[in-house]
């Protein structure tokens, strides 16, 4: 983790942030406005001021203006993309259980397992072959992965 940086009130900064390997998690549209809702929500409680933004597939750059000393509080929040460790055991304290010990061959835990795959995706932008890797997923054939995937999707849209 970086040291804080040496600020003052209204001085300018340069932010970026990349993905882990330099991996695609912005390809989408949905990922680059579900950012820029959470970089507006954090400027507004944190008042910090945005002045120009950059979205690209793998990484970002904002420049803010630290207008009332509260720029640490808008990196602290910063926590725009989430990790594949940390959705997966957000997931695991949620739903009290270890994903490693569900039993595939109960539908509870099916259901579980299409809960998590929405969330890897959705909101670790993890790819279909990173989801694959992941116990859970390892013993389904990656085609079955993306159809299974957008089959949840669509009985998403209809509720």
């Amino acid at each position: 983790m970086r040291k804080a940086r040496v600020t003052f009130k209204s001085a300018y900064h340069h932010i970026t942030s990349r993905s882990f390997d330099g991996k695609p998690i912005f390809k989408e549209e949905f990922f680059k406005n579900y950012l820029l809702q959470l970089i507006k929500k954090y400027s507004l409680l944190t008042r910090t001021r945005i002045f120009a933004y950059c979205i690209m597939d793998n990484h970002y750059h904002l420049i803010v203006q630290n207008s009332n000393l509260k720029m640490h509080g808008f990196m602290r929040e910063n926590k725009f993309v989430r990790t594949k460790d940390e959705v997966i055991s957000e997931f695991e304290n949620i739903n009290h259980i270890k994903i490693a010990d569900l039993d595939l061959k109960n539908e509870e835990a099916r259901n579980l397992r299409n809960q998590l795959l929405i969330i890897l995706r959705d909101e670790a932008g993890l790819s279909y072959k990173e989801i694959n890797k992941i116990c859970l997923f390892q013993k389904l054939k990656f085609s079955y992965i993306i159809t299974l995937y957008n089959k949840l999707k669509k009985q998403e849209k209809k509720v």
